[in-house]
């Protein structure tokens, strides 16, 4: 493929036969199939010859310069083509934090968010969260200086919490797959204990986290995907989506992790990258306790508050309803979509 406009030549007619809008108003040297929101197939547009309507109008096939077939789906499992990227929208969960210190969701379900601080590690009050303006990523990032890994976040804990207990359609979106994306930074060297900067973990929930050293890769405290799945309804299982990465002091990681109902997997990217897929069929199970079905920043969700966490630096939290392909996870990291 030499310009987009040879795309646009080549397949307009045929894709507009079978309902596929074209877009050839903008470059930035790839060529985007859409599918409901998410983009399913890219490529770089000079690796790309020629799109085929193929086998009675009922399959979409792209081809490279070789023809050999680059992704081929049913004509029905794209909705557009683009030479632009627009990144998915977090329709259930948005985190910007404020410049008073206050936690906002800026999703489409705007959820109420609140913040716990205490001084003697016992007696926690509402409050706000520090914040610190970052030049690198161009807004507001907060601080949670919790001790590491343990029931308690130490005497000066804060936590953050959006509680979806009684949200019974956060429930169902996050039951039938979603996608779970933190941007977050270790203050402190980790050590060898489950810390969590976004979590719902008691006895179910979903989260991310950095595991012990028994659950990582190489023995490693790995940056860590953690979704608890029933296969057969009457027994959970915790789906350990290990990424290898320990997190290092000082580094800011774009953590994403994907529970795809349909195809019964668990991703987890660190950066843009795919780092581990694994197994992870049935049904999402949430924390027997409805008063744990929350999820924390800062920490992990208990039912009488904030626990397991660490000392972070958190940029945002995000929810998306969807489970994201590693298209748009890459794209997003690339472009610094945040």
């Amino acid at each position: 493929m030499k310009t987009n406009n040879t795309l646009k030549t080549i397949s307009a007619a045929m894709l507009l036969a079978c309902g596929v809008v074209l877009n050839a108003n903008a470059q930035d040297g790839n060529v985007y199939a859409y599918h409901a929101g998410h983009v399913v197939f890219m490529d770089s547009e000079n690796n790309i010859n020629r799109v085929a309507l193929e086998s009675n109008k009922t399959v979409i096939s792209f081809y490279d310069n070789d023809e050999k077939v680059l992704f081929t789906t049913p004509a029905n499992g794209i909705d557009s083509i683009s030479f632009n990227f627009t990144a998915p929208v977090a329709d259930m969960l948005d985190v910007q934090f404020g410049e008073d210190g206050s936690v906002n969701d800026v999703s489409p379900m705007h959820n109420p968010i609140q913040t716990f601080a205490t001084e003697d590690g016992e007696h926690y009050a509402e409050s706000v969260v520090p914040v610190r303006y970052s030049d690198q990523y161009g807004r507001y990032i907060a601080t949670y200086a919790n001790d590491w890994g343990k029931g308690s976040l130490g005497k000066n804990g804060v936590y953050s919490k959006m509680d979806y207990s009684s949200n019974s359609d956060f429930m169902a979106k996050l039951a039938d797959g979603h996608t779970l994306r933190a941007i977050f930074c270790a203050n402190d060297e980790v050590p060898d204990a489950e810390s969590k900067w976004f979590s719902g973990h008691e006895a179910g929930g979903t989260g991310l986290m950095v595991c012990k050293s028994g659950k990582g890769m190489n023995g490693g405290n790995d940056i860590t995907f953690l979704p608890n799945v029933s296969a057969d309804g009457s027994k959970s299982n915790w789906i350990w989506a290990v990424s290898g990465v320990r997190p290092e002091p000082g580094t800011f990681y774009d953590v994403v992790g994907v529970w795809n109902k349909e195809e019964g997997k668990a991703y987890i990217y660190v950066n843009g990258e795919l780092l581990n897929t694994v197994e992870a069929a049935g049904e999402l199970h949430f924390p027997n306790n409805e008063a744990a079905r929350w999820l924390a920043i800062g920490c992990d969700a208990g039912p009488k508050g904030g626990q397991f966490g660490g000392n972070w630096d958190i940029v945002t939290t995000k929810v998306y309803d969807a489970p994201l392909s590693k298209y748009d996870v890459q794209m997003m990291y690339n472009e610094a979509q945040y």
